[in-house]
């Protein structure tokens, strides 16, 4: 990557921003987190929705946003338990983590789903998964981008899709809780009515609000 980038909406201190640029696949996601001109926000289950069309994604890009009330430490250790991921979604159908080359908070993810309505193929994705965790910022950010690995090879049963940007970004807020925004942009490969694409971006405002639910009923 020729030039660093330094996020605009989640403040980092220089040592970060260093941090931050070793991951190129991460850089991109803070690049949409930044982008201007979106259309809302709509509130979706208590959620902030947002939405725009970019040019690197078939489908629209949106950015979620939620004050969860909770320690900044609760919410990353539910994130990091792959156990839980299957709380938030009821379609997921597993999650299969592999070590990656690159790091130890570095995976390779396969992601599996079951299909969301009649005659729509099931879907998997094979994807990068990052922790991003930012003492100094009070900020941890989980980052997915799709890749190709031999960890994870194609299964005929599913149609394999594509994570073009997805994450979690959390920061502590100084009146404490936190803020979640969480981005997402996917492109599900293969025939997809435009009816199942809405019912995936409702989902994601409905993830976040099972998040909030478990974490705060403690």
């Amino acid at each position: 990557m020729s030039e660093s980038y330094t996020p605009e909406c989640i403040k980092l201190t220089e040592t970060e921003v260093a941090t931050l640029n070793k991951y190129p696949w991460c850089v991109r996601l803070f690049q949409s987190i930044d982008e201007k001109d979106w259309k809302g926000p709509t509130d979706k289950n208590g959620v902030q929705f947002e939405e725009k069309s970019v040019p690197y994604s078939p489908t629209k890009l949106i950015r979620l946003t939620l004050d969860i009330n909770c320690e900044l430490d609760k919410l990353k250790a539910f994130i990091t338990d792959f156990s839980n991921f299957s709380k938030l979604d009821d379609l997921l159908l597993a999650v299969e983590p592999n070590a990656s080359d690159v790091d130890e908070a570095t995976f390779i993810l396969r992601l599996s789903y079951k299909s969301p309505m009649p005659l729509v193929s099931k879907r998997d994705f094979c994807c990068m998964m990052t922790n991003l965790d930012f003492a100094e910022s009070n900020t941890f950010c989980q980052v997915f981008e799709s890749t190709e690995s031999e960890k994870v090879p194609e299964n005929k049963d599913f149609v394999r899709g594509k994570i073009i940007r997805y994450a979690w970004c959390a920061q502590k807020k100084e009146g404490g809780g936190v803020k979640l925004v969480v981005m997402n942009a996917i492109d599900p490969q293969g025939w997809v009515p435009s009816k199942a694409v809405d019912l995936s971006n409702a989902k994601q405002a409905e993830k976040m609000a099972n998040a909030k639910k478990i974490l705060e009923a403690e």
